[in-house]
């Protein structure tokens, strides 16, 4: 390992993450949503912990260890005290005598890409929904807004670096006001990603985790909506937006059955996008007396407005940091510590996104011995072995290495298929996915056949990071369906030996098998969960899904045969303690969970994880969303990075009491408290991923644990 200072970034946000750095080597870095099993964990930095542990964990470190903290935040809460870090009690800061600094946001944005990079000077560009408000902004910073409105309470949402060495200077940023709504409830938006994310909430109803599928949807369509609808680029590069497109479409899309309307607004809204970035940096380019770009921030996951970057932006190299959204703006965070104490940048490129921790084979053995109904073969030959699983049409969840922090599944923490399957796409989304079908399974390739594959020039057939979408050549994408977007593209990932191994192994046994050099790679995990992190994550999956099999290095683990849904297993309770905040109604404790005069928490469906000593702001936020009188029970759990509570939806809680450790799934299912058995599966898989449950076998434990040698 490196000598020089531990440094530890922070991001809180929506992806709230943490990094640690040991001079300039990334120790690891994590997003809170893997540990904790929450899709778009929140995160204020009086609060982060979980990540932090995570991180320190992995280097054996404690805070006091530390030499420098850098936040960056941006959830602008009322409450100032819940973003203040010097009150974290588990940093302990000010206590440890830590230096603290912070960073705005899209400044973490532009040194996360810029110091991953490897160049030496570029232009750096960032484009999100929003990022830091327009006061706390650095003086720099704010004296090249274009905006001739600005004013606090305004969010940075475009900024444009010029990058040399350890110093970033800004050359010109845009803002945005605050959100408002029009009278149907229609956001004005002002900026490039909450145009997109305005439109994937009118089309799905998900602000944050719906863009991509209307990048998914859009190749379905037709852009008929004029792109000055949606916005106009001025001379001197300020974005203007109208409100006319969401408008429009509003008005076709009243029809929720109506796909090719919908499709339509999706192809316009990305062919605006498109519009917008192109215009932006070939203003960078005119400007900008390097021959290189760095690209970050949410925007920057758009991989089809990427393929144009690439191509069309007049630049000879393009990077993109493949943790672009929130998650990465705690490598960045990191890095801007270190430069501020040694003001040195090493340039050293990350080929790869593998920053999680290592789980070794102990870990894994006990991981497996421990989850009930399972079996275990090992393997003298696994490459060969689980090209010959895809071939004979297995869904093979697949665990290696270090997890990826970006939100894309890079051959770690991922789930492979044989892409020559006309009903790949079908198959996975039943078993395991539960996607809508427009949108496409990616493929990864042999980096030294993917121009055999597909319409890319020699020099620009890297793609490590699952960013770029190329076009199959010919009739190639006829060969593998499972993979093929509707389009004739893909969004390709490619690799090599030497930073994958073990799956460049596994491709070219496959190729050797069918002639085929790529695979399908989703990520590991169900649609709307987040990415697998540990060893009991991907055999969880395995069990609650219809993934075949989960490769473990030499491991091959498979469901006992018998088993056939999480039914079959006898559920307990793991939590520490379950406490019910009851009200007085009427002068009486509303106890009984059938106590119908009480109103419904606001989160019914969703087992909300949060930090234990920020009880009361969670207690305060619900019954200001549902009244006082609202019944709140929260779960007290314990996981490896630390205690964790639990918000529990009024559903949840009643089947927690209906849990004895005794009854199986089936014998839950027979009360008279009338749950599907769809709803029963997802309600038992989420106590478990909240860790409030853990399961044990019923008629199979003689068998569990089984090693088949």
């Amino acid at each position: 390992m490196s000598e020089g200072p531990w440094i530890l970034g922070l991001s809180c946000s929506h992806n709230a993450s943490a990094c640690l750095l040991h001079g300039d080597h990334i120790v690891a870095a994590i997003q809170d949503e893997r540990l904790l099993r929450y899709k778009r964990q929140r995160t204020s930095a009086r609060f982060i912990r979980y990540c932090v542990n995570y991180c320190l964990g992995a280097a054996a470190i404690q805070p006091r260890d530390l030499n420098l903290i850098v936040c960056s935040s941006i959830l602008g809460s009322s409450d100032r005290d819940v973003d203040d870090i010097w009150l974290n009690d588990y940093i302990r800061a000010a206590y440890f005598k830590v230096p603290l600094l912070t960073i705005t946001h899209h400044l973490a944005h532009a040194v996360s890409a810029f110091a991953t990079s490897g160049f030496r000077d570029a232009a750096t560009l960032v484009i999100d929904g929003s990022g830091t408000r327009f006061e706390c902004l650095t003086d720099d910073e704010q004296a090249v807004v274009l905006n001739d409105d600005a004013r606090a309470g305004d969010w940075e949402w475009l900024s444009y670096y010029e990058s040399h060495d350890t110093v970033l200077r800004p050359v010109f940023k845009q803002v945005l006001h605050p959100h408002t709504f029009d009278q149907d409830g229609l956001e004005h938006f002002g900026s490039i990603g909450h145009m997109y994310a305005a439109v994937a909430d009118l089309l799905f109803g998900d602000f944050l985790d719906a863009p991509g599928k209307v990048m998914g949807l859009a190749p379905y369509g037709t852009a008929t909506f004029p792109v000055d609808q949606w916005l106009t680029v001025e001379d001197g590069g300020l974005v203007r937006f109208s409100p006319e497109g969401l408008r429009e479409a509003k008005r076709r899309c009243r029809d929720e059955r109506d796909l090719p309307a919908r499709a339509d607004v999706a192809a316009s809204v990305q062919r605006a996008t498109e519009y917008a970035l192109i215009n932006i940096v070939h203003k960078i380019r005119a400007m900008s007396a390097s021959t290189n770009l760095c690209y970050a921030g949410g925007v920057a996951l758009n991989s089809v407005a990427n393929e144009l970057l690439v191509r069309q932006s007049g630049f000879e190299q393009v990077y993109i940091f493949p943790a672009a959204e929130d998650s990465g703006v705690s490598v960045g965070a990191a890095y801007y510590g270190l430069w501020q104490l040694e003001h040195h940048n090493t340039r050293q490129r990350v080929r790869h996104d593998a920053m999680g921790r290592i789980y070794d084979g102990g870990r894994i053995d006990r991981a497996i011995s421990s989850t009930p109904a399972v079996s275990v073969r090992r393997s003298s030959n696994i490459a060969s072995d689980v090209a010959r699983l895809l071939c004979h049409g297995e869904v093979v969840g697949w665990f290696d290495g270090r997890s990826e922090l970006g939100p894309r599944a890079l051959g770690q923490r991922t789930i492979l298929y044989d892409p020559r399957r006309s009903d790949g796409k079908e198959i996975l989304n039943r078993r395991v996915k539960h996607r809508e079908m427009f949108r496409p399974f990616a493929p990864v390739i042999l980096r030294d056949h993917a121009q055999d594959w597909f319409d890319v020039a020699p020099e620009e057939q890297d793609s490590p990071f699952m960013l770029r979408v190329w076009t199959f050549l010919g009739s190639k994408a006829t060969l593998v369906p499972a993979v093929a977007h509707v389009d004739n593209t893909a969004r390709v990932q490619t690799i090599t030996r030497d930073v994958q191994p073990l799956l460049f192994d596994v491709l070219s046994a496959f190729f050797a098998e069918t002639g085929v050099p790529l695979l399908l790679n989703t990520s590991y995990n169900v649609a709307g969960e987040p990415i697998v992190e540990t060893p009991e994550d991907a055999l969880f999956c395995l069990m609650s899904t219809g993934i075949d099999c989960c490769i473990f290095d030499d491991r091959i683990v498979r469901k006992q045969e018998g088993f056939k849904s999480l039914l079959d297993l006898r559920p307990r309770i793991s939590a520490k303690a379950i406490m019910a905040d009851l009200p007085v109604v009427a002068g009486c404790v509303m106890a009984s969970a059938d106590d119908a005069a009480v109103a419904p928490s606001p989160w019914q469906d969703a087992l909300i994880p949060f930090e234990p000593s920020a009880m009361w702001h969670v207690r305060d936020a619900v019954r200001s969303r549902s009244g006082s009188g609202s019944r709140m029970a929260y779960g007290l759990v314990q996981t490896e990075w630390g205690d964790v509570a639990v918000l529990i939806p009024e559903q949840y809680f009643r089947l927690l009491t209906k849990i004895d450790g005794i009854c199986d799934g089936h014998a839950l299912l027979d009360t008279t408290c009338g749950w599907s058995e769809k709803w029963l599966l997802t309600a038992l898989a989420g106590l478990y991923r909240a860790s409030l449950i853990r399961f044990s076998c019923a008629s199979l434990s003689a068998t569990e644990g089984k090693s088949t040698d």
